[in-house]
């Protein structure tokens, strides 16, 4: 038993000595907090009080190839450039576009989704559009902020093809789909798949897509210490393929 005794003392310093240095590391790992405005289908969105969806699976996988942990604040859409920049949240993940305006508050990762636009109406409306100038006589809604607003000001409002009183903004995505179901306006524009996702759960059909060839991406605070690694692993992700297998595990092609 003595000569067993100091064997028994330095394995229990050699299992201590790991101990500490495994929790060392352990707490090492950086919590990042990530901005989503979730109410955009199949991307994000909340099932009880779980948030699920592509760029939820997209996080997980990340956390685990960057070596970080990560929480998730849901915020209004027009709060995320804001919440980024004061350093409310680290970066944006919530089916985020990428645009020259947006390019002057913020840095993108590398692209991880092509989208388009799609505009909804009520399964009742008879209205055909067969290109977007077809709008300028109805009242379209659009979440204010977003590649859909832009599209419609930039082609129609500055045009003079639309009277500014037809478009109206909303705040959220909610917001708007209301208005579309109340009757409140005739048309909604929103990114495809989402349109698409609504078209499941409601009485509304896509009208008309246009093709906008807008790309996702995740946003940064200028010369963010965190884009480098992440934007490793997203590349790491997208060459093997992990990406479009977590895109199709929620939308198939067509959607897209």
């Amino acid at each position: 038993m003595k000569r067993i005794l100091p064997y028994l003392l330095l394995l229990s310093v050699v299992v201590a000595i790991f101990f500490i240095i495994f929790s060392c590391q352990k707490s090492k790992r950086e919590t990042l907090v990530i901005g989503m405005n979730v109410e955009y289908p199949p991307f994000e969105s909340r099932v009880d009080t779980e948030f699920v969806g592509i760029d939820i699976e997209i996080i997980k996988r990340l956390s685990e190839l960057a070596g970080f942990d990560y929480e998730i604040m849901d915020l209004d859409f027009e709060q995320l450039i804001p919440s980024l920049q004061s350093g409310k949240i680290d970066m944006i993940i919530s089916a985020y576009s990428v645009t020259e305006e947006r390019k002057q508050l913020v840095d993108y990762s590398v692209p991880y989704f092509t989208s388009k636009q799609a505009l909804l109406k009520r399964s009742d409306n008879p209205a055909v559009i067969s290109k977007l100038e077809d709008l300028a006589a109805y009242r379209v809604g659009t979440q204010n902020l977003t590649t859909g607003a832009k599209l419609l000001n930039e082609k129609l409002i500055a045009t003079n093809l639309m009277p500014r009183k037809m478009l109206q903004t909303f705040g959220s995505n909610a917001q708007t789909l209301a208005a579309l179901l109340n009757g409140e306006i005739d048309f909604a524009i929103f990114d495809h798949a989402p349109a698409q996702s609504f078209t499941q759960s409601n009485p509304l059909t896509v009208a008309f897509e246009y093709a906008t060839n807008e790309q996702y991406a995740i946003a940064f605070r200028k010369n963010s210490p965190h884009r480098d690694k992440i934007n490793k692993a997203l590349r790491e992700m997208l060459v093997k393929g992990e990406i479009d297998d977590i895109i199709g595990s929620f939308i198939n092609s067509s959607q897209q």
